[in-house]
């Protein structure tokens, strides 16, 4: 790089500092409600929440969503399948993926699979439970363990969504977290 060349990206990397702009892009912490859908939220390429309906699925398929990962116990689903519809074969009809991790209870290794899922998906994906609770639970940790963000970051994103601290309720005031 020649001089005159050097002092222009020099220059440029101070614009961009001054801005705020950010070279790297940075994931942003916001959850959208979707006013679109029943119950849904998103964030970045996440569609998140609970069981989805026959008009949600058809919603996220429009979306060009690619996955659906369904949080929700083996029992769960076989009861759903029974007095609802077949979830697994209404999303693969419409092209898309669906991945079941049934969760009755945290692991690490449920964590580790979802996280294998979506860190082998570029487009977008809806993740679901019965009414987010999980969801809500394995984003958090997800973020946490996998995109390098701070409990307190995550738990800001998880409280967009369904997670809360009651006790910060109690106190008035927010709770600062860390691991050991």
């Amino acid at each position: 790089m020649n001089t005159k060349h050097a002092m222009l990206f020099s220059f440029l990397m101070v614009l961009v500092s001054l801005t705020g702009y950010s070279v790297e892009p940075q994931p942003t912490d916001t959850v959208i409600k979707l006013e679109s859908s029943s119950g849904f939220y998103q964030l970045n390429s996440w569609y998140l929440g609970g069981q989805p309906n026959l008009a949600d699925i058809n919603w996220f398929h429009d979306q060009n969503v690619e996955m659906v990962i369904n949080l929700r116990s083996e029992k769960e689903i076989e009861d759903y399948t029974r007095y609802a519809f077949d979830e697994d074969s209404v999303i693969q009809s419409l092209g898309m993926k669906y991945v079941s991790i049934p969760v009755g209870g945290f692991t690490s290794e449920k964590l580790d699979t979802f996280a294998e899922h979506i860190n082998n998906t570029d487009g977008k994906i809806m993740i679901h439970c019965a009414r987010a609770g999980r969801v809500t639970h394995f984003i958090m940790a997800y973020l946490i363990k996998y995109r390098q963000f701070t409990i307190n970051e995550a738990v800001n994103i998880g409280k967009q969504i369904t997670f809360s601290l009651p006790i910060e309720k109690l106190l008035d005031q927010e709770i600062n977290m860390s691991l050991k």
